[in-house]
């Protein structure tokens, strides 16, 4: 398991966001706590299947908790810039072979649903 904190400065308000990296059988995703002004902003899931993480992992070596975190914090600040939010998403085969990681896109994660791209 994996913790990260960040401050986020966006247009120059500062969000807190903590993050907790999770594994499931079929993928893994990390949390992300918003919070302003020591209130709670939002939660958002960011995960990606394990056959994803296969794909990725055959052209380069990565850390994926370290990897979900920083692309979880990109989604964030689009979320806070745009003003909208979403609860979750999930990077599948498809988006990894694309590397297209448009959160607006990404299919909500489903903890009952068997990920097997």
């Amino acid at each position: 398991m994996s913790n990260y904190k960040l401050v986020l400065r966006v247009q120059g308000e500062p969000y807190h966001i903590f993050s907790h990296y999770l594994e499931e059988e079929q993928f893994v995703y990390s949390d992300f706590m918003v919070t302003k002004e020591t209130t709670p902003f939002f939660l958002y899931q960011l995960g990606v299947t394990k056959m994803a993480l296969q794909i990725y992992n055959y052209r380069k070596t990565f850390n994926p908790s370290e990897w979900l975190f920083e692309r979880g914090v990109h989604i964030v600040r689009e979320m806070i810039e745009q003003g909208e939010s979403r609860p979750s998403g999930i990077i599948t085969s498809w988006e990894m072979s694309q590397q297209q990681y448009d959160w607006r896109k990404l299919e909500n994660i489903d903890l009952t649903k068997s990920y097997t791209q």
